[in-house]
């Protein structure tokens, strides 16, 4: 009887021990549902630009320099420009809708940035040469209790993981409704500034 408990509870122990372990993945990143205390920015650092805000305005909302906050009440905040960078805090832009926070949390699930052992993860945003034309992203989310931060070259030598990043730069450019490229109306008129 002694053998068979102890059969029973080594089974019990093995069990409950593979099921806790073993993967890379946090349990974060394993949920679909947004955690309560999920919060996001991201900072797209960049080169100055001759020709001032014409010349940001024709680059790709993924190289843009930008700085987006989401906080866990779902208020979205944005600061665009040269200027925009990790230490500020942009104004508030719009709050969102559960729908689209839940988006922009699978769109962060999927891009990687959650994973513990991501091969860009920072523990504080690094300095990047800017002034050598270097586009930089610097990601770092809060869920489910759990901090976590990467920071990668965008352009012009790509980090591999940086085209993770682009769809989340794209939907939160849409959500901070920033035109993705200028109307040829504000072309021309850069054109003759």
């Amino acid at each position: 009887m002694k053998l068979l408990l102890a059969v029973i509870t080594s089974c019990v122990l093995a069990l409950t021990l593979g099921c806790a372990g073993g993967s890379a993945r946090s349990s974060t990143q394993a949920s679909s549902r947004v955690p309560e205390d999920f919060a996001l920015s991201v900072t797209v650092s960049g080169p100055v630009r001759a020709g001032g805000s014409a010349a940001y305005a024709q680059l790709p909302a993924a190289l843009r320099p930008v700085r987006y906050v989401l906080e866990p009440d779902h208020v979205l905040r944005a600061a665009i420009g040269p200027g925009a960078q990790e230490t500020e805090f942009p104004p508030r832009t719009r709050r969102l809708d559960p729908a689209q926070v839940a988006e922009i949390w699978t769109i962060v699930r999927s891009s990687g940035v959650l994973n513990q052992d991501h091969p860009d993860s920072a523990s504080r945003a690094p300095t990047f040469d800017l002034a050598s034309g270097t586009t930089a992203y610097v990601v770092s989310a809060r869920a489910s209790g759990r901090r976590s931060m990467v920071a990668m070259v965008a352009d012009p030598e790509p980090s591999p993981s940086a085209a993770g990043v682009v769809p989340l730069l794209e939907r939160l450019s849409t959500l901070a409704w920033l035109p993705d490229r200028p109307s040829a109306d504000a072309a021309d008129r850069s054109t003759r500034d």
